[in-house]
């Protein structure tokens, strides 16, 4: 049906009877991995993603069965925690089992990972969020006093300070390299919410600095040396600007001196296509003292399946940039 025609004035009335959301029972789903007893979940609409996850939580080991519009889940035979590659390429939403997966593995299990990967001659570098993109975490009451903004953790609050060492001494545990990957990116709201309410405006650079001084001595503390992404960097220089990276972006002195040392810096970029632009974000990044490491990507944003087109793209002239500008680490 394309359209629905209602001819009137003719007064309406009834019920109608109101479905569950995809976007509520996706993520409820995946969260049924963490459960030890059966899930039972009223209301779920019967369409394509729902039966994809339903088939993914079958094909980890669970027992899934439709009762109508209930779905009956019983975890306790979850015993594999990978999905597999024909299941996760139907929907975008499959990612959402990955942290439900990943919090069932043990230290123990990680360990083991890790020596497996080591074998192979691959490191296995922990990453993490110390400051921006926290939203699913400082959404919960219990979180009240580190949050600033809905996703950006509260400054100069000594109970942030106590859960980012948590976090890193709990993510870099079970693995045999010293080195973590801190996240920073997207921050936006640095300072924008409870924290301009407590000290008033405080540039976001100075933000950074304080920050990542804090973090350093956690690091220090426990003998880890870090990377962290680097678009706060160019943000804080066009902080006007919508992109991570903007084009023509010049760094001042003041904020490439801002910068830590001894925290390497991570240009990820799955967008560009200009080699010119991309050297120019290489040549900046160059003026850092920290190494500078690449991440590019598949580009997966814009739909429920990659655009390889895309990501073949940004690839090939970001990997010939890379090259050229020396960087060692991609």
């Amino acid at each position: 049906m394309k359209k629905l025609l209602v001819a009137g004035p003719t007064r309406l009335s009834g019920t109608v009877r109101i479905h569950g959301a995809k976007n509520s029972v996706l993520p409820i789903l995946a969260a049924c991995c963490l459960c030890c007893s059966p899930c039972v979940l009223h209301n779920c609409p019967d369409i394509a993603d729902v039966r994809t996850a339903l088939a993914i939580l079958e094909s980890l080991g669970c027992k899934a069965r439709r009762e109508g519009s209930t779905l009956c889940i019983d975890p306790t035979g979850l015993d594999r925690h990978c999905v597999e590659p024909r299941l996760a390429g139907k929907m975008r939403s499959s990612v959402l089992f990955l942290g439900a997966l990943l919090a069932r593995f043990s230290q123990a299990e990680l360990r083991e990972l890790d020596q497996y990967a080591d074998a192979l001659g691959i490191e296995m570098i922990p990453c993490i969020q110390t400051l921006g993109h926290m939203a699913r975490a400082l959404r919960w009451p219990c979180m009240e006093d580190v949050r600033d903004t809905d996703d950006v953790l509260l400054l100069d609050e000594e109970k942030t300070y106590a859960l980012i060492e948590e976090m890193i001494v709990a993510a870099s545990r079970p693995f045999a390299t010293r080195r973590i990957h801190i996240g920073m990116d997207e921050a936006y709201g640095l300072g924008r919410g409870k924290y301009m309410d407590r000290h008033g405006y405080v540039p976001q650079s100075e933000l950074m600095q304080k920050h990542l001084a804090r973090i350093g001595d956690i690091l220090k503390k426990h003998g880890l040396h870090a990377m962290m992404w680097s678009d706060m960097y160019f943000h804080m220089a066009q902080p006007g600007s919508t992109a991570a990276y903007p084009a023509g972006c010049t760094l001042s002195e003041a904020i490439v001196a801002a910068a830590p040392k001894d925290i390497d810096l991570v240009y990820w970029d799955y967008y560009t296509e200009d080699g010119a632009l991309a050297r120019h974000l290489f040549a900046e990044h160059a003026r850092f003292s920290a190494d500078t490491l690449f991440a590019g990507g598949v580009y997966t944003w814009n739909g429920p399946v990659p655009d390889y087109d895309k990501a073949e793209a940004t690839t090939r002239v970001l990997m010939t940039a890379c090259r050229e500008a020396g960087v060692r680490q991609a």
